[in-house]
């Protein structure tokens, strides 16, 4: 989004717009995919404007046409479902293009291994926007791959509207440019200008708006630097990454951020890309990951079938046997048990991916968090034993913490579930709020834990806290709140209200953070990493829950908020406060 469009968002029309559509019956998916019809478009305002008059006799009313809106949605839907769409050209029409790219993904850096006779590491020529977008600035019936409803009488009027759409989300100024440029005589130089080289996965990605190159200079100022034999991009992924980005050449996946250089022997018969083209293709991203959302979802649906009594026999006889299991492992060796940890460590880094580096999926339903001692939180093993012993929270179930000089080995079992993170944006409205319940009720058991330590804050053992909030990340333990108070106010001008108030020490997670939140086929299936755990102003579970949504979906803390109510907004502001004279990690 450029800077003008970004202004123009916190305007009270744009907000006003934003809000009718949330307020929709539309699904999720829908709510994010009409509402990026605004948020992208080049002038949210103007689009705002169009989108008021469309649906309302009255823009200063929020009353709307329900009816009108779900057309408006529908045919978004429709002219984005045409930017997704793609045929390859035969290979005749793009040599060109081979010529420039020599058969090289301009991403991944790719080419066909010399090995694959059956073509599945063979990269293609793909366009950057598909050539049948023509077909909207002429009179050529068409219907769209995805059944979607259409409302109107004939296709003339299909196609009428869905210009319509594209002139208010692009502006007309940068429709007529985009018709010259998709239309123009296939001649060699403007075949390479729309045309380039991508990896299967790598196109596939592209296409459905999972990936996006925004240019590393001001296009502005220098509009044809696209012109010269190199330029650089940034790759930038679009959230959320439901499914693995493509591998490159060195064998890692791309990564968001990264910068992209493309090249060319001939910038004057086979120039690279065009950049406004890619610019186009920006503006659709979001709208294109709100249609793969919508697959996600459905396919999810298809694929739920209800085999939920062998999972509960499974889990009943686990929930017996894992402590008669744990009791005997304890009687071996503790050398021979740091052998196998480490056995299991090395087998785990090549059978799994690493969330991080002291952190290990390992065979046999087990993680192992190692490290120097000092890295792994003291509080977390006892943490685990108390949510064990005193609740029924699903969280892991601690096999071991084990000291091997100055190493530390903890060791736990392994939840079912994909995190919080990837999963909410696939999830019904129905399903979010049976998790904000599933939620509350995790923290009304954790807040039952007795604290019978001698210090008031503290870690589940009695000593220092250990939290990404806190200066150093290590403090206490305090044996009173104002004591507490003083550590994490480290200006006075930062000092509120809300902090002369008594607030009930309670036991405390810290960190649920939506990788730390696990979901199952749609439900909470557990909460992980305790490392932060330990007993707490009561306020501190919720703002620490928000202290880790800043940059996420609105639907993040919309969760949180249902989860905790409003009780502690005063808290949550006097936070903020804080939070901004210090950095998040």
């Amino acid at each position: 989004m450029d800077s003008d469009s970004a202004d123009e968002i916190s305007d009270a029309q744009v907000q006003q717009t934003l809000k009718i559509i949330q307020s929709a019956p539309f699904t999720p998916a829908e709510h994010r995919l009409l509402s990026s019809f605004v948020r992208d478009s080049v002038s949210p305002k103007a689009t705002s404007i169009y989108l008021l008059r469309r649906i309302s006799k009255d823009e200063s009313s929020e009353q709307c046409d329900k009816h009108e809106l779900w057309r408006l949605m529908t045919d978004w839907k429709c002219l984005v479902e045409r930017f997704r769409r793609t045929i390859v050209p035969s290979r005749h029409q793009t040599l060109s293009v081979y010529g420039r790219d020599r058969g090289v993904c301009c991403l991944t850096g790719r080419s066909r291994l010399w090995w694959d006779v059956l073509g599945w590491s063979q990269t293609i020529v793909t366009p950057i926007i598909p050539d049948d977008i023509v077909d909207l600035f002429g009179c050529t019936e068409y219907v769209c791959d995805r059944p979607v409803k259409i409302l109107y009488s004939n296709a003339d009027d299909v196609q009428s509207n869905l210009l319509e759409l594209l002139s208010v989300f692009l502006t007309k100024k940068q429709v007529d440019h985009l018709r010259l440029t998709v239309s123009a005589e296939p001649s060699g130089f403007e075949v390479c200008r729309k045309y380039w080289t991508l990896s299967k996965h790598a196109a596939s990605a592209f296409r459905e708006g999972q990936i996006q190159l925004e240019p590393n200079w001001n296009t502005k100022r220098r509009p044809d630097e696209d012109l010269n034999s190199s330029c650089y991009y940034s790759l930038w992924a679009t959230m959320p990454v439901l499914i693995p980005l493509p591998i490159t050449s060195k064998g890692h996946a791309l990564r968001s951020g990264s910068e992209v250089e493309l090249v060319t022997g001939d910038p004057d018969s086979a120039p690279l890309p065009s950049a406004f083209l890619f610019a186009i293709h920006r503006r659709f991203c979001n709208s294109l990951k709100s249609l793969e959302i919508d697959r996600e979802i459905l396919s999810k649906k298809s694929s739920k079938i209800s085999i939920q009594w062998p999972s509960r026999l499974r889990k009943a006889w686990s929930a017996r046997a894992f402590p008669w299991a744990r009791w005997l492992w304890s009687y071996f060796p503790s050398q021979g048990r740091v052998w196998v940890y480490r056995l299991l460590l090395r087998i785990g880094a090549s059978m799994y991916q690493k969330p991080n580096f002291w952190t290990q999926r390992v065979p046999f339903g087990l993680y192992i968090k190692h490290g120097q001692k000092k890295l792994i939180p003291k509080g977390e093993a006892p943490a685990l034993q108390l949510v064990e012993n005193l609740t029924n929270i699903q969280a892991p179930r601690l096999v071991e913490s084990l000291d091997d000089g100055n190493y530390t080995y903890l060791v736990m079992t392994r939840l079912p579930g994909q995190p919080l993170m990837q999963e909410l944006y696939t999830m019904s409205y129905p399903e979010r709020t049976a998790l904000a319940n599933d939620l509350r009720k995790c923290v009304q058991q954790l807040k039952k834990i007795p604290n019978t330590n001698e210090p008031a804050i503290c870690d589940a053992n009695g000593g220092p806290v250990f939290d990404y909030r806190l200066p150093g990340r290590l403090g206490g333990p305090f044996h009173s709140e104002p004591e507490f108070n003083d550590f994490i106010i480290t200006q006075d001008r930062l000092r509120d209200p809300c902090h002369a108030r008594h607030h009930k020490i309670c036991f405390t997670h810290a960190d649920l953070n939506p990788n730390n939140i696990l979901i199952h086929a749609g439900r909470l299936s557990g909460v992980v990493d305790f490392g932060c755990a330990g007993f707490f102003p009561d306020y501190w579970e919720y703002t620490k829950a928000m202290f880790g949504t800043p940059g996420l979906d609105s639907s993040f803390p919309a969760l949180f908020e249902e989860v905790f109510g409003d009780s502690y907004r005063d808290e949550l502001d006097a936070e903020r406060k804080l939070w901004r004279v210090r950095p998040t990690f």
